[in-house]
């Protein structure tokens, strides 16, 4: 339980979301060698920099040697009446912007305010969840930088939508312009906006009639569309709400209100938009958001003529794991490549859990041969990553195929060539990368 107060793709070392960070590093301040051990173990194999302390003092010489970005202290390892003395020791040594993450504790809810009073930000209860301490630290320390807000304005005037843009971008929003409304669609399929800011009145295509339009397709259902507008008639406001629109922003309206408004409902759109397009266990795309997202490259890679490649991946003997440990830590593995592959794949490639223990992945920009070598580097990676189970640590293995989009084929297509390329590294013993090139297999060597 946890209690939370273009056309080469870069080397597989720079594949990373945040490649030229520094990994997470943290001081671990326990007396027990068994926990300090195990999760040492696990942490680093998750891509964290672990030192052990055992006292305050150590951890004093810790900072000294290298920046730490963490500290998790074992609450059990001293008296409970030494307990606050122990941790303002610790709060005293570590810098003020380092957080503090407790191991134990116990049940006792004095205790544990007595931790939260001594800056403590998070509990994790006994026996430890390794899986759920990474992930934690893995948001904590290594938080995802978000992507500016993306807005179309929809604007007969383009005089009228550039001075909209104008301002939107001074708050560091990106911004399409758009002044044919019939345009918008392809503008959404393109852009993929967080919000569509609409006039009421435009001679070729209304602003009612285009939010019909909009919502007359199933992707686009969750989309704000929210018209700027001076009409002020409140039975033609509601009338033009009707057809599928979100809002109603009166103008003239000040920048600043504008800017807040906006940034209001493009935040509440991402957060609704990720509860439906995501999956629940791993936070990584649905099987759904996948099919879409499939669709959208293919068409980007056949107008750009880009190389695009889809992967799709399966974990090994997944069931035995599930027999031999229990669903429960089935589930932490799965969650283990969920969090591997968001940590070494880029901002722009397209990561999904396609269902079950498979996962699929679209990789933009990037040709078969250098996909090849990132997916199995991810593999040996992921093999490494020691495993919790009620029987001790083990290790577990994907098999992966990978097929390079072919100008002209559909998306579903692709999605088969993989597939059959997975079926074909599995067939061939597991635990290895098997690339369709024009559709002849050829299987990536592996040491294993």
């Amino acid at each position: 339980m946890v209690s939370e107060l273009r056309t080469t793709r870069a080397p597989p070392a720079e594949a990373t979301g945040d490649a030229h960070a520094a990994p997470p590093s943290v001081v671990l301040v326990s007396h027990d060698d068994t926990l300090a051990g195990e999760l040492s173990v696990f942490l680093r194999g998750n891509g964290f920099v672990v030192e052990r302390a055992t006292s305050p003092v150590e951890i004093a010489r810790a900072a000294g040697r290298s920046a730490y970005t963490g500290v998790l202290v074992d609450l059990d390892a001293v008296a409970e009446d030494q307990l606050t003395t122990h941790l303002h020791r610790i709060a005293a040594v570590r810098p003020r912007t380092v957080p503090l993450f407790g191991l134990g504790g116990g049940t006792d809810l004095r205790l544990q305010l007595d931790a939260i009073r001594c800056g403590v930000e998070a509990l994790f209860a006994k026996p430890v969840d390794p899986t759920a301490v990474a992930d934690l630290l893995e948001r904590r320390l290594r938080p995802v930088r978000e992507d500016p807000f993306r807005v179309i304005v929809v604007d007969d005037s383009r005089a009228t939508a550039d001075f909209v843009k104008g301002i939107l971008e001074q708050a560091g929003m990106v911004c399409r312009t758009v002044d044919e409304p019939l345009a918008t669609l392809d503008a959404i399929r393109d852009f993929r906006p967080d919000l569509v800011l609409t006039d009421l009145y435009m001679p070729t295509c209304a602003g009612p009639e285009l939010a019909a339009l909009i919502r007359m397709h199933p992707g686009f259902l969750g989309i704000p569309i929210v018209y700027l507008s001076s009409e002020m008639d409140p039975d033609l406001r509601i009338e033009a709400l009707r057809q599928g629109a979100d809002d109603f922003l009166s103008k003239p309206i000040r920048p600043e209100h504008l800017v807040a408004s906006v940034q209001v409902r493009c935040q509440r759109s991402r957060l609704l938009r990720s509860q439906m397009l995501r999956d629940s266990l791993t936070g990584l795309y649905n099987h759904t958001t996948l099919k879409d997202r499939l669709e959208s490259e293919v068409s980007r890679a056949q107008r750009s003529r880009s190389p695009l490649c889809c992967a799709m991946i399966d974990l090994d003997h997944f069931k035995s794991v599930n027999d031999t440990h229990g669903h429960a830590v089935g589930d932490r593995v799965i969650v283990s490549l969920a969090r591997l592959l968001r940590r070494r794949l880029r901002k722009n490639d397209v990561v999904g859990r396609y269902g079950g223990e498979e996962f699929a992945l679209l990789l933009p920009d990037t040709p078969l041969d250098d996909a090849r070598v990132v997916l199995d580097s991810l593999r040996e990676a992921f093999h490494a990553i020691p495993q919790t189970g009620v029987r001790g640590p083990f290790s577990t293995s994907f098999s992966c195929g990978v097929a390079e989009f072919l100008p002209g084929e559909s998306a579903e297509s692709l999605n088969d060539a993989a597939d059959q390329a997975l079926y074909r590294a599995k067939a061939g013993g597991r635990n290895r990368v098997f690339a369709d090139l024009g559709r002849r297999l050829t299987e990536t060597p592996t040491t294993d």
